[in-house]
């Protein structure tokens, strides 16, 4: 008796089981990562930092040629955390 697909059946159930023990391998990073978030969602110091950070970039870009930008560049933002790295 011939199996249809069966090496795309054997295929599947080893990816589908490797990939549950990848998932169990990284699962303490994910809960450390979804427990940081959370931290970060309820943190007032952390919105008023993004404040200062998005008024600074405002001031910024207030007067460019392109006409009041209001705005930055996300990549300025590795640059705030250099900054803080210093503060510190």
């Amino acid at each position: 008796m011939a199996v249809p697909r069966l090496q795309q059946r054997i295929d599947a159930m080893i990816f589908r089981r490797k990939f549950e023990l990848d998932i169990e391998e990284v699962r303490p990073d994910l809960d450390t990562l979804h427990q940081a978030t959370k931290e970060m969602r309820s943190s007032s110091l952390f919105k008023q930092l993004l404040q200062a950070v998005l008024s600074v970039g405002n001031a910024l870009n207030d007067s460019t040629y392109r006409g009041s930008a209001r705005g930055f560049q996300l990549d300025a933002l590795l640059k705030v955390r250099g900054a803080l790295k210093l503060i510190r």
